[in-house]
């Protein structure tokens, strides 16, 4: 299998990366305030410690439904329409932001399915891919809608964050959502606490169930369940996670360069990480 050394995979959720509607009945829009920290702490860690990064980035349904909205006033019933139209949206949004805030990096994008995982000879293509880019190349990876099945989707993008991290025989999985950490009840109870460290052997399905009791966010496909179940595909191999505040300017580069405790870590029975 081929191997690439040194990486980090970030991931950013839809709540992290788009902000609310202006006014009620609006569509959320892409934070570039968000997105710009983000691209910066992603400078940061290559430049101070020549890890590469592969981020997963959600956002492209919200943004293909504020454009659909915004051009036509239409509707689309079924979000691969508005994936569709987003994802380059997405995509050149990223490449401006880039090119402004870190133009010694290259963005480039990856769509993906879950049976490109499943098939021998396409996954072995794809990291034989990601291996050869330039170490300047950030690949910008998404789930790929258009020839999505039901039977071929991740569900999520904290699903394909942790098979990427996996494939790739990542350092770190990093998560970024628009809470602070895990708890041990859903954070809409005022007695909720957090939970900064989580051992591997405690993510069974029971425990992970009792725990978040999810609450989804309304464009939010996954949520706090997902993310431990994608922490403990990628604590299997080792790797470990942090789940922490994507929102919150400087959290991706003390996570990943100054290996702060911020968020919840998960660690596997060996860490390599902090």
């Amino acid at each position: 299998m081929n191997e690439i050394p040194h990486i980090i995979v970030i991931k950013v959720g839809t709540n992290v990366v788009t902000r609310e509607p202006a006014e009620a009945g609006g569509s959320r829009s892409l934070n570039l305030n968000v997105l710009q920290d983000l691209i910066r702490d992603i400078g940061k860690i290559r430049k101070e410690t020549h890890d590469r990064v592969i981020l997963v980035s959600s956002g492209a349904v919200a943004s293909g439904e504020e454009r659909i909205k915004m051009n036509s006033g239409n509707k689309i019933v079924d979000k691969q329409g508005y994936a569709v139209v987003g994802q380059p949206r997405l995509t050149a949004t990223y490449d401006m932001l880039f090119e402004r805030v870190a133009p010694e990096l290259v963005p480039a994008q990856g769509l993906l399915t879950s049976n490109n995982f499943k098939n021998e000879v396409e996954r072995e293509r794809m990291l034989r891919v990601l291996k050869e880019l330039p170490e300047n190349v950030v690949p910008i990876i998404n789930e790929n809608d258009f020839i999505a099945t039901q039977e071929l989707t991740f569900g999520d993008n904290d699903q394909l964050a942790a098979l990427v991290a996996e494939h790739t025989h990542s350092r770190l999985l990093v998560l970024l959502t628009d809470v602070d950490c895990v708890y041990d009840k859903p954070p809409v109870y005022e007695d909720a606490r957090m939970i900064k460290i989580i051992p591997e052997m405690v993510l069974t399905d029971e425990w992970i169930n009792k725990t978040c009791g999810d609450v989804k966010g309304e464009k939010s496909a996954g949520g706090m369940a997902s993310k431990l179940l994608a922490a403990r595909i990628v604590a299997a191999h080792g790797i470990p996670t942090v789940i922490a505040k994507g929102t919150e300017r400087g959290n991706l580069y003390r996570i990943a360069v100054q290996r702060d405790q911020i968020g919840t870590t998960v660690n596997p029975e060996s860490p390599a990480w902090p």
